[in-house]
């Protein structure tokens, strides 16, 4: 295909840049009618739009909501709620929360790639599934996403159009907003455990949640997931950095070692202890053994090393950096208060040998 047609763009390339490059792709680009400056039209129905092109008119294939194993999952579209419309890009903004947090250019790409073949260069009919959106909370008139954000990408950054299939959902709020987008992607593709702790750390912030519980309840997660997720959300920039270079690698029970790691250790320490678990040389086992390790050994440098006197048969008397225990068990009740006192008269003639301890008044 190597000269286009009038109607006919190459995929990645800015309509401005026409004939600057070379790409294997051709998108064709669907007449719109042009927008009433006066009056914002409501977003037009595939019905409406089918009358509105008659040169290259706008359809769905009999199974586009019903095929499977393509680019996109499925929906019903058969309630009311569900008609399908065309959406300006331009209207459309990010979720309040993405439920994944790492869209890579390769991913955006393969998504681009696939609705392009689907198609058959044609990415209105490429695209299989519409994205869903609800209306704006803050801009009248305009819509931000709820499910389909690598579709919305695809679209936008290999310039598929200036339009995506879309359906408007208006009775959904955030949270339910938030549970669809999240079930939607974990039966299409299942994000990282990284993509997921992330989102629900948002979500938590933002208040879509109220707490941890919360999560448990609507989203169907185990209590054990839910914290081990969220570890991701609290480690340092360093090591979070070093996860995103390959987040299925990580774990939510990995991220949760790590963070009680960095709890003692210092960021770049954690970071390269993170760098051998994405290297694939640390499982969690080891690193589980690492860690550990790591804190036993903390503890017995913080513990206070005591020596221990046996006072006859009594008890003992144990002596450290900066204190005295005397415990004698077998001490007779009638001679506790008797031994109280001999043991506070020597303490006041020891102490009174030894230099004066500053005063308030002194500092």
């Amino acid at each position: 295909m190597s000269d286009a047609s009038s109607k006919m763009r190459r995929l990645g390339t800015d309509p401005k840049d026409l004939g600057t490059g070379s790409q294997p792709l051709l998108a064709k680009i669907h007449t719109l009618p042009p927008e009433n400056k006066a009056q914002k039209a409501a977003p037009m129905s595939f019905s409406e739009m089918l009358g509105s092109d008659n040169a290259d008119p706008l359809s769905l294939d009999e199974d586009s909501h019903t095929a499977t194993g393509r680019n996109q999952a499925t929906y019903d579209t058969t309630s009311q709620r569900d008609v399908v419309h065309l959406i300006a890009l331009s209207l459309i903004d990010e979720p309040f929360v993405p439920q994944r947090w790492l869209y890579t250019d390769e991913m955006i790409g393969k998504m681009a790639q696939s609705i392009m073949r689907e198609g058959n260069g044609d990415p209105i009919k490429g695209q299989i599934t519409p994205v869903i959106l609800i209306p704006s909370r803050t801009s009248h008139g305009r819509y931000e996403m709820v499910d389909g954000l690598t579709r919305f990408k695809a679209f936008e950054k290999h310039y598929l159009g200036t339009h995506i299939k879309a359906i408007v959902r208006t009775d959904l709020d955030q949270p339910t907003a938030f549970r669809l987008g999240y079930v939607a992607n974990e039966e299409r593709n299942a994000a990282s455990d990284y993509d997921k702790g992330m989102a629900l750390g948002a979500a938590l912030d933002k208040r879509i949640y109220a707490d941890q519980q919360a999560i448990c309840s609507e989203l169907g997660i185990s209590k054990h997931a839910v914290s081990g997720l969220l570890a991701f959300a609290t480690l340092p920039p360093a090591v979070v950095a070093v996860i995103e270079q390959d987040a299925y690698r990580f774990g939510y029970n990995v991220a949760a070692r790590l963070k009680a790691l960095s709890n003692k250790a210092d960021e770049l320490h954690v970071a390269t202890i993170a760098k051998k678990v994405l290297d694939g040389g640390w499982t969690l086992s080891k690193l589980s053994s690492y860690v550990s390790a790591f804190e036993a050994d903390g503890k017995s440098k913080n513990r206070i090393r005591k020596n221990s006197k046996s006072i006859l048969s009594y008890g003992k008397l144990k002596a450290g950096e900066d204190s005295i225990n005397l415990t004698l068990e077998s001490l007779p009740k009638e001679y506790a208060q008797q031994l109280a006192d001999i043991l506070e008269r020597a303490a006041v003639d020891f102490l009174s040998t030894l230099p004066a301890a500053p005063t308030a008044a002194d500092e």
